[in-house]
């Protein structure tokens, strides 16, 4: 959390500021812009090459800019990551991480990094589930339906690409359905689906919508491309 604090304070001072560009910054916070830069920008990357993030720690900067907030800020992280540190099933695991990627979250791990399971590895090693929380177009998906415990996540990425994240928080297995018109695609649209669980892309394209069945406390996780 130090890092994310270190962060935040270098936020703050170029909100008080009232600027992002170093020319028109104080000689203080050019000083203190320059050491986080410079000095401990290989601080806010993890050198396994997971989660990498620009110097303010989540991804979303590349949308915010200048206008980030305290609101902005509570929004957008979640806290830490719970993957690894039991009292959830694997599926749960996965739901978990799914929500803090397509959210672009920060993905910190809050496990104990000395005795990770291959499990916990596995998870949050997942190459394409990490590309959506990095994606350069920088947007948090949203929540935009949810029937009982049935919820369907969409967000916007590059390329006009779409993420989509169906999960099931009920007791029992199901059927969960997603609206071309519910997630920013057009209508008409003939789709690619890319289970990024699975990391395998669909032989099926589809039209209108797509639809998954899913475990109970389970989730599917897609990147959709229209392709006609």
């Amino acid at each position: 959390m130090m890092i994310f604090r270190w962060a935040m304070l270098l936020v703050l001072l170029m909100i008080d500021q009232g600027t992002c560009n170093s020319s028109g910054m104080s000689s203080t916070s050019t000083k203190l812009h320059n050491f986080v830069i410079h000095s401990s920008y290989r601080r806010f990357l993890l050198s396994n090459g997971l989660a990498l993030t620009p110097p303010m720690g989540w991804n979303s900067w590349n949308r915010f800019g200048c206008n980030v907030t305290e609101k902005i800020v509570k929004e957008t992280d979640p806290d830490m990551l719970e993957v690894g540190n039991g009292g959830m099933s694997k599926h749960e695991y996965i739901v978990h991480f799914s929500i803090w990627a397509i959210s672009k979250a920060p993905l910190l791990i809050g496990c104990d990094v000395r005795n990770m399971t291959k499990e916990t590895m596995e998870i949050i090693g997942n190459k394409e589930v990490i590309a959506v929380n990095q994606d350069p177009l920088g947007i948090q998906a949203k929540k935009v339906r949810m029937e009982g415990d049935l919820e369907v996540w969409s967000g916007p990425l590059t390329n006009y690409r779409v993420a989509l994240l169906l999960v099931n928080r009920g007791w029992f297995r199901t059927s969960i359905t997603a609206h071309w018109d519910d997630i920013g695609i057009p209508v008409g649209s003939i789709v690619e689906a890319r289970d990024i669980w699975e990391h395998k892309t669909l032989k099926q394209k589809f039209v209108q919508n797509l639809t998954a069945t899913i475990d109970s406390h389970a989730s599917r996780m897609y990147v959709l491309k229209p392709v006609a």
